[in-house]
């Protein structure tokens, strides 16, 4: 999982409310009627992709004429009104954002992107169900929970972690116009040098390396085993189906060793945890 910020300046407006039908003069575009009473011709196509109320949500127009829609909280999160201009346009504001790109194969890095934790596959049945989600996921889109309601991501598409946590789908083509993977100083422009143990547990589901200041040994670090997509059988004791590897903390020991880690109750305590640059 990358981390990406945008750089980008467009046009919105907030839509108010569109045209039941495509009018002639204007063949194959409907009037869109934003909340300024401005009405904008946009192609019924773009409207028609859009899974969920169309009203309340922007209409963003990038500098090379293309028109997408966004939902308004995350569009609102992140960009800034530029005043005074001849029409009304926006600048993207700095934030960094977390996304994920949906391929068909990577449904439980999604559900462990948004979900925070792998799925319960701990019998027959509930493989099986596991199973039959990832398929209607692959056809059909991964159900998401935005701000505005259900939507699907498809195949291809990205899945974003807005600035207030909220998630959803955006389409690869406005992703990549949109943002550019950020920089370590940007991510964390004032990340402080000591931080809490929850501070820590976050870091590393980020894919970084923690250490403690005060533990002795040199060299010493913790980093996330995530082997979620592996499997493992135990034919030796007659078990064929396979089971799957859980997601574990691993140590880095000053012997240069690699071993499970299992926090103390000082370790949970301590406000002296720092991320280990590369």
């Amino acid at each position: 999982m990358k981390t990406y910020q945008c750089h980008k300046r467009v046009k919105a407006a907030q839509i108010a409310s569109i045209s039941d039908v495509i009018h002639s003069e204007t063949e194959g575009y409907r009037v869109v009627t934003t909340t300024e009473g401005e009405e904008i011709h946009v192609k019924a196509d773009i409207l028609a992709h859009w899974q969920g109320p169309v009203e309340g949500n922007a209409i963003v127009e990038y500098e090379d004429g293309y028109r997408a829609l966004s939902p308004w909280p995350a569009f609102e999160g992140g960009y800034t009104e530029l005043r005074p201009m001849t029409g009304v346009q926006f600048r993207k504001k700095p934030v960094v954002i977390q996304a994920i790109k949906f391929d068909g194969t990577n449904v439980i890095d999604v559900h462990q992107f948004i979900a925070g934790s792998a799925p319960e596959r701990n019998c027959r049945k509930a493989e099986d169900a596991w199973d039959d989600f990832c398929e209607l996921a692959r056809r059909d889109g991964y159900p998401i929970q935005t701000l505005e309601g259900e939507m699907r991501a498809s195949v291809g598409d990205w899945i974003i972690r807005g600035v207030k946590g909220e998630y959803y789908p955006c389409k690869p083509d406005i992703f990549e116009t949109t943002y550019e993977a950020a920089t370590a100083d940007a991510v964390a422009p004032d990340r402080p040098d000591n931080l809490p143990f929850g501070d820590a547990l976050l870091a590393l589901k980020a894919g970084e390396r923690v250490a403690r200041a005060g533990w002795d040994g040199k060299g010493m670090w913790l980093c996330l085993c995530d082997f979620s997509q592996d499997t493992i059988t135990f034919p030796e004791f007659g078990i064929d189906h396979p089971h799957r590897k859980l997601p574990w903390i691993g140590m880095k020991a000053s012997d240069n060793g690699f071993v499970p880690w299992l926090a103390s109750q000082t370790d949970m305590l301590a406000t002296d945890w720092q991320i280990v640059g590369a």
